[in-house]
């Protein structure tokens, strides 16, 4: 697989197949497209179009190309596999020049003439009104779909870049519930899908194939993977960030040096730091349990990415009860979900007392469980499958248990 760096500069191609012909199964009901640029079919085969061999380009939001690695890959295995006919990235925020991110993301779409964009949750692109009138025409013709994997509400509010992709968007994926979902249809997407956090099959690879290693060589009995934002507590900081650093003092008392905190803006009496997304598995691995408090816990069916990583370390999890978790996994499978912070830390120190042999081999489970189901792979399928009927849905869990998309009760602006 190739790395978002490779893909960069002008947004190269991956592959060109053509499957069997079929219908616009997941986009019936929805205005017919106007294709335009080379390459396009005429008006009347449009549909037949999209579902054979559908051409993808993937904004990202990467500060750096080539940063994140997992995610584009989900996607070039689909095009991999014949589902779609080509995956071809570039990032809206790269670079210290504006300009020069616009003109790629422009030739982008000329050069590659994609039939459906993705765009992660674009914050700072388009910067310009001038921006915006260079790139609106470009888009009306194509399916845009647009992927927020963030939280938000309070303080943290959305950009008028966001709502300029949104108001420009036929189905939006969130990885928060209510009220993010309402939010997100009224600044004009038409649809807005809940979509759980995946981790990353590229980066975390040694993970899925190997089981946790037994409890009983762990250094630490808990960690909390998880940035301090609460440098004020209860005046800076997100909804749960002073329940976060009430959660990792209480441990830190309770356990001393057994507990860690890993992760920006924490003491230095309760962490040793921030550490590399790829090493979070290591890190989870070195204790017998994690503990987690969410940022935004009255979100409905949201969880942290820390969900899906801490299930794949073969670690139990004590987190958060967000409202409607129906798609989550129970506590046989290691995951223990609780409604306040007293709650986590009570039950984590009384599992930390239990069998240590039965809390692993609940732990086992759920990494069993997790690999090869919660991976960057499956987000990409699923994401696509409401998009491409050539990309076939998930048909096992989480996915099957997520709700049905929200439809805004108002068109685009």
């Amino acid at each position: 697989m190739r790395s978002l760096s490779a893909l960069s500069e002008h947004a190269t191609l991956r592959h060109q197949v053509q499957p069997p012909a079929d219908s616009l199964g997941p986009w019936k009901g929805l205005p017919a497209l106007r294709p335009s640029g080379k390459g396009l079919p005429a008006h009347e085969d449009w549909t037949e179009h999209l579902g054979t061999g559908a051409r993808l380009l993937l904004l990202t939001n990467d500060r750096e190309e080539g940063l994140a690695l997992g995610p584009v890959e989900g996607f070039e295995a689909l095009a991999d596999s014949g589902q779609l006919g080509s995956v071809s990235a570039i990032s809206h925020a790269a670079g210290n020049s504006r300009a020069a991110t616009h003109a790629r993301v422009i030739a982008a779409l000329k050069d590659q003439c994609p039939d459906v964009i993705l765009v992660w949750t674009g914050t700072m692109y388009p910067a310009t009104a001038q921006q915006e009138e260079e790139l609106a025409p470009l888009l009306s013709s194509r399916r845009v779909l647009f992927w927020e994997g963030d939280a938000w509400g309070g303080r943290k509010v959305h950009t008028q870049a966001s709502k300029w992709w949104l108001r420009r968007t036929d189905l939006a994926f969130s990885v928060a519930g209510e009220p993010q979902l309402s939010m997100l249809a009224s600044m004009g997407a038409r649809q807005v899908q809940l979509i759980p956090h995946t981790y990353s099959h590229i980066q975390f690879a040694a993970a899925e194939d190997a089981p946790p290693p037994p409890p009983d060589l762990c250094r630490l009995d808990a960690v909390l993977m998880g940035g301090n934002y609460a440098r004020i507590p209860g005046i800076t900081g997100l909804p749960g960030s002073a329940a976060r650093y009430r959660l990792a003092a209480w441990m830190r008392l309770a356990l001393g040096d057994r507990f860690r905190a890993y992760g920006v803006g924490w003491p230095r009496w309760l962490s040793n730091g921030s550490i590399p997304y790829s090493r979070q598995i290591d890190c989870l691995r070195s204790a017998r349990l994690s503990v987690n408090w969410d940022h935004y816990p009255s979100h409905e069916g949201y969880a942290s990415d820390r969900l899906a990583i801490s299930l794949l370390s073969g670690r139990p999890q004590v987190t958060t009860l967000h409202p409607k978790m129906d798609w989550a996994p129970d506590e046989s499978l290691g995951l223990f979900q609780e409604p306040s912070v007293r709650a986590v830390r009570r039950r984590a120190l009384g599992l930390l007392a239990d069998d240590p042999e039965a809390l692993h081999m609940k732990a086992l489970d759920g990494w069993k469980w997790v690999r090869n189901r919660m991976s960057n792979k499956q987000g990409a399928q699923f994401m696509m499958s409401m998009a491409v009927d050539t990309v076939p849905a998930l048909p096992f869990e989480p996915w099957t248990r997520l709700p049905k998309p929200l439809v805004a009760t108002s068109s685009k602006g």
